[in-house]
């Protein structure tokens, strides 16, 4: 959907004179473009007994630029800002000589399960690793904005989509493990989620050190550094829960861990957050052709900061705007998540 950020835009005949320019120049080109792409896949799969199975595949997915990152013209100020969907507040021009993306990934899992009939026990991991030619990334073009038109209040960075060469590597796991099975008492069992990524630009340097609107600096950093975060990928991150059925009944306690995001996008201004730990519990009662749900997310109400949240630019903007700059700038912070939460759900089939 649409979304609205609260800017003040200045009524500047430079940044005018600029926007100008950019679009007698787009508007100059051919914007003709034809893109070529296909997709394949393959898998191998092998199962030497029953209850162990084992697949190896490859596959090579293509993604053409978008219409924003391709044919966007504005080149000045907080203009740019509108053209932003990756909540990081940075302003983005397009590029007409973007080329698709190209996906190759190569990925292993290995399954295991409890073959005795009491289905005790089943795991799951899968390592994968994946290499991208002419990854989408936004690049430092120099300029910078105020999104208020006042002296040290945040500056935001003017980007330009442009193609480069990106990896990412991780695995994912799960298992589950029966604790208790019996008429009387019911089923008790533990059931973990564990997963972890990485990535990096390839191409791209890291100007964390360059002062903002130093344009030699950031061009710099681009052939120095190499291996800047990208952006908005999850940190470490684990789901353990012990779950109870028995009848109808069925009950859980989750706890959700959190790693430190410290491997960022410093290129796009991207924050660190810490690690966190959240409590969940749920319930549900199913019969006939009913069924209740109720839980509580969160349950200690614990603050933390949203690893994929972006920019909290409604909190800044509000602050600067109603307490005045520094009021601003002291309350920048990556959006936070939810406290806690209650819910509650009626099923009723037909």
């Amino acid at each position: 959907g649409q979304s609205y950020t609260p800017f003040i835009f200045p009524n500047s005949p430079l940044l005018a004179r600029a926007n100008n320019l950019a679009v007698n120049i787009f508007n100059a080109q051919n914007r003709a473009r034809t893109d070529i792409n296909f997709d394949m896949t393959a898998l191998a799969r092998y199962e030497p007994e029953p209850g162990s199975l084992y697949e190896f595949g490859y596959s090579r997915k293509t993604r053409s630029p978008n219409l924003y990152e391709r044919y966007t013209w504005p080149v000045a100020g907080p203009f740019t800002a509108m053209f932003n969907w990756f909540g990081d507040g940075n302003g983005y021009t397009g590029n007409l000589n973007l080329k698709p993306e190209v996906a190759h990934n190569v990925a292993f899992t290995g399954a295991w399960r409890d073959m005795s009939g009491a289905n005790n026990w089943e795991a799951r991991i899968s390592p994968f690793y994946t290499y991208v030619e002419n990854y989408i990334d936004g690049a430092r073009t120099g300029g910078t904005f105020n999104t208020f038109p006042v002296a040290n209040s945040y500056i935001f960075q003017i980007m330009q989509f442009r193609n480069f060469n990106a990896e990412l590597y991780g695995v994912d796991g799960s298992g589950r493990v029966k604790l208790h099975d019996s008429p009387e008492y019911g089923r008790l069992q533990a059931v973990g989620v564990v997963s972890f990524v990485y990535g990096r630009n390839l191409d791209i340097g890291n100007p964390q050190y360059c002062l903002p609107g130093n344009g030699l600096c950031s061009v710099a950093s681009f052939l120095s550094k190499k291996g800047d975060g990208l952006w908005n990928l999850m940190p470490a991150n684990a789901r353990i829960a012990l779950e109870h059925q028995i009848g109808g009944l069925s009950m859980a306690a989750e706890t959700q861990l959190v790693a430190p995001k410290d491997h960022v996008s410093t290129n796009k201004g991207e924050f660190t957050t810490p690690a966190y730990a959240l409590l969940n519990l749920r319930a549900a009662y199913d019969w006939s052709n009913m069924r209740i749900d109720l839980g509580v997310d969160n349950v200690t109400d614990a603050l933390y900061s949203l690893p994929l949240g972006g920019f909290d630019l409604t909190n800044y903007s509000r602050n600067a705007f109603l307490f005045g700059r520094n009021a601003g700038l002291a309350s920048v912070r990556q959006v936070p998540g939810m406290g806690r939460n209650f819910y509650a759900g009626l099923t009723v089939r037909f």
